[in-house]
């Protein structure tokens, strides 16, 4: 681990521009991660973005978190403007131009000859960066957009793939994949304490800490290791709002969730031989909760909370266009994705969020019951 932390910190100090990334639908630890890297590099004076495919809504929930109003949503936004000049008719003599109302004119003047309309070109060009940081992805391909779009991008580029999940394809040049580690943003503080420790601030130790608590539910998984436990007292000695994070994550709760909360809890039905737990929500659900969609995180999130011997919590819900979804959270030592994986799901390996073939409750709930049983036997 060390001498790959070395060949990453070599690769960053020769960086001239950096793109940092996660998966889509990414939770807290994937962005608390990108956030962390990100005002790492600014301390060190190099350019760096952050580009995120289909950031759900509930991500919003998040943006307390430091540097959060950076995260680019679309990847156009990554892409240059090029306009090219081939005069038939003229030789380029001179160029300049003006900024106006927001934007820019440019002006060729040939030293001969003329110019026609003809002669431009104006298209996409790709992104200037030289080098990629994926952090908390377990393939490119979960990505989405951002990389289905510019795959030739990603081959032509180097890219440093950190994580903490023993899943990961091991797609980057340098890979740096700690599975002893609780969390993706445990592993990116061992990376910025090699850096040096005078680069922690309170943002960044904040941004490091909420990662942490998000992953370990506050501490309280069994994956928690005494290493963890002494990097978030550093954390805090750094400066990490500790009190911020937990009032955003645990004691916020607008009445439209709890309402929700209160209707999930009355279809919650429970398999101890499979430790599965699992409730539904229907359209009429929303409407009398005065919810939507977004509001399904911190109720799926309450289910595994609040139930320590549940490895397994689904959701069912019925879709705007009355298809059937879900989403999957499982405990330690569980992927939610291989779990769902024939639904085609998206997320990481401890949430996946899919849509089932049906637009039947019953049907969804034997589909579910089903594959999850022959995982536990398997």
């Amino acid at each position: 681990m060390l001498e790959t932390q070395a060949q990453i910190i070599q690769q960053i100090k020769n960086a001239k521009r950096v793109l940092i990334t996660c998966q889509k639908n990414a939770h807290l630890d994937s962005l608390a991660s990108c956030v962390a890297l990100m005002m790492l590099l600014q301390k060190l004076g190099i350019p760096a973005e952050i580009v995120v495919s289909s950031l759900d809504n509930h991500v919003q929930k998040y943006a307390f978190l430091p540097g959060f109003k950076a995260i680019i949503h679309s990847a156009v936004a990554l892409k240059t403007l090029v306009i090219s000049v081939s005069p038939k008719h003229a030789t380029i003599g001179s160029l300049s131009y003006d900024r106006s109302n927001g934007g820019v004119i440019i002006y060729l003047t040939p030293a001969s000859g003329s110019l026609e309309e003809s002669d431009a070109k104006i298209e996409l060009g790709y992104p200037t960066h030289d080098l990629i940081i994926t952090c908390d992805t377990p393939d490119l391909s979960s990505l989405g957009p951002l990389y289905h779009e510019q795959a030739d991008f990603f081959y032509r580029t180097p890219i440093i793939n950190i994580d903490h999940n023993p899943a990961n394809d091991q797609y980057g040049q340098i890979n740096h994949v700690d599975i002893t580690a609780v969390s993706t943003t445990e592993v990116i503080f061992q990376l910025i304490d090699a850096f040096g420790e005078q680069h922690f601030d309170a943002d960044i130790a904040t941004a490091l800490l909420a990662g942490m608590i998000a992953k370990t539910q506050s501490f309280k998984t069994p994956s928690v290791t005494p290493r963890a436990l002494v990097i978030a007292s550093e954390l805090v000695q750094h400066g990490a709002r500790r009190d911020e994070i937990i009032d955003h994550l645990y004691r916020q709760r607008d009445l439209s969730t709890l309402r929700l909360w209160g209707r999930v809890l009355a279809r919650l039905q429970y398999d101890p031989e499979s430790e599965f737990v699992w409730s539904a929500v229907r359209r009429d659900d929303f409407q009398k909760a005065g919810a939507d969609e977004q509001h399904l995180p911190g109720v799926i999130d309450e289910l595994i909370m609040s139930s320590p011997q549940v490895k397994i919590a689904v959701l069912l819900y019925e879709r705007s266009d009355g298809k059937v979804g879900g989403w999957l959270k499982t405990g330690p030592h569980l992927n939610a994705l291989d779990l769902a994986k024939q639904w085609s799901a998206e997320g990481s390996s401890t949430l996946a969020i899919f849509t089932l073939p049906t637009s039947s409750f019953e049907e969804a709930e034997q589909l579910v019951r089903a594959a999850i049983k022959i995982k536990s036997i398997t």
